[in-house]
């Protein structure tokens, strides 16, 4: 959900728009272009939204966990005891790449 339409009705998002929107990657494939009838309050309304991956907002995905984050502005907001952070992605760079510049980094991933 987000703070101008509310929350997506009975949570109607399969996984698989999940792992669409995750590969939609802004500079190459387009967002998810799709229409979702959201609740806010008492109201339904139908909206069209554009969705992409999450890591163009917040790549590390803690933003919801922040504890000063208001839940009246935010349905996405927990007040966890522990966090748990593991890094399995990296890889490990060659002595020929340089990890500062785009082509290096995206011949990695």
């Amino acid at each position: 959900g987000n703070w101008r339409f509310g929350k997506v009705k009975d949570n109607s998002i399969s996984l698989s728009e999940g792992v669409a929107c995750s590969a939609a990657y802004p500079l190459f494939l387009p967002a998810l272009d799709k229409y979702y009838t959201f609740q806010k309050r008492d109201l339904e309304s139908d909206e069209r939204v554009f969705l992409t991956d999450g890591g163009v907002y917040d790549n590390t995905g803690v933003t919801c966990f922040d504890p000063d984050k208001d839940s009246n502005y935010s349905f996405n907001s927990f007040k966890p005891d522990y966090i748990f952070a593991f890094d399995a992605g990296r890889g490990i760079y060659g002595r020929k790449s340089s990890p500062f510049n785009m082509i290096s980094r995206m011949n990695q991933s």
